[in-house]
């Protein structure tokens, strides 16, 4: 004979309702007492999915960035279109049609735009920083670039006035500070005011005169 102190009866089931969220013992029907969803014995495990390497995420500041490089390339080509210059036409059509390519690289979300971006506004903010502090103190160093090499730099910046070469020096920090690293808000609200005023200025000269 069974022991009748030996409950033949099995233990209560743990339900769980994926509809409410409700937690309770199982009924027999595998009905939710609350909701009348059928229920499961534990709640389901989500798995997350890894993003696809193409999906992770471009920096935000990058399509800013290149969204300000295509803006100055289209104030610059303004410029060029209404008022060609007789001299120093290409250097600039030349910078025009490289902000254009890195700026269209950034918006499309290219790396390899991004990164570029950032190689040629730091050799820009060098060379333009280099001839700004060589025309007020050309006695202070040796000039280390040979003399055909200055000479073009000097093709390309001759137009330049001082105060524009210092925008010029903004834009490219402004660009910087877009396109290095993950920027916030503020990183890229300050970004966007540096690169502002060479833009602005190149569209008044484009609709001047």
């Amino acid at each position: 004979m069974l022991d009748p102190s030996v409950s033949l009866t099995p233990p209560p089931e743990p339900a769980f309702c994926p509809s409410c969220g409700l937690r309770h013992t199982r009924r027999s029907d595998w009905l939710c007492p609350r909701c009348g969803m059928p229920v499961e014995s534990e709640p389901r495990r989500t798995v997350a999915r890894p993003a696809p390497r193409g999906e992770e995420g471009f920096p935000l500041g990058s399509r800013v960035a290149g969204a300000v490089l295509l803006a100055g390339a289209a104030a610059l080509g303004a410029g060029l279109a209404r008022h060609p210059p007789s001299a120093h036409r290409w250097p600039l059509l030349a910078g025009a049609v490289l902000l254009a390519v890195l700026g269209a690289g950034a918006l499309l979300k290219l790396s390899w735009a991004r990164w570029a971006a950032v190689g040629a506004g730091l050799l820009a903010a060098v060379i333009a920083a280099e001839d700004l502090l060589r025309e007020r103190l050309p006695d202070l160093v040796g000039d280390p670039v040979p003399p055909a090499i200055r000479a073009s730099l000097r093709s390309a910046l001759h137009p330049l006035h001082p105060w524009t070469i210092l925008l010029v020096l903004a834009f490219v920090a402004g660009a910087l500070l877009l396109l290095l690293g993950r920027p916030r808000r503020a990183r890229i609200a300050a970004g966007a005011v540096l690169a502002s005023p060479l833009v602005v200025l190149l569209v008044i000269r484009a609709l001047a005169r």
